[in-house]
């Protein structure tokens, strides 16, 4: 079993609250860079201290990005 970050939904979240890739990086304390490579999948597990900072912004719990693969 392997989990995995559902882009989509974290993707979605960001959207629904009208922030680009840039303003989200920046609210949550990480680079643009780090925002852009985990939505184009470039980054299979990405820090989960980064997602929580992620979350907390999107104001999503980090646990419901995750998705079961395999």
């Amino acid at each position: 079993m392997n989990e995995q970050i559902n882009v989509a939904k974290l993707r979605l979240a960001r959207l629904s609250k009208g922030y680009s890739q840039a303003t989200l990086a920046k609210m949550a304390s990480v680079s643009i860079l780090t925002i852009n490579f985990i939505e184009a999948k470039k980054t299979k597990m990405p820090h989960p201290n980064t997602l929580k900072k992620i979350c907390d912004v999107l104001g999503i719990n980090v646990l419901d990005i995750y998705k079961e693969v395999g």
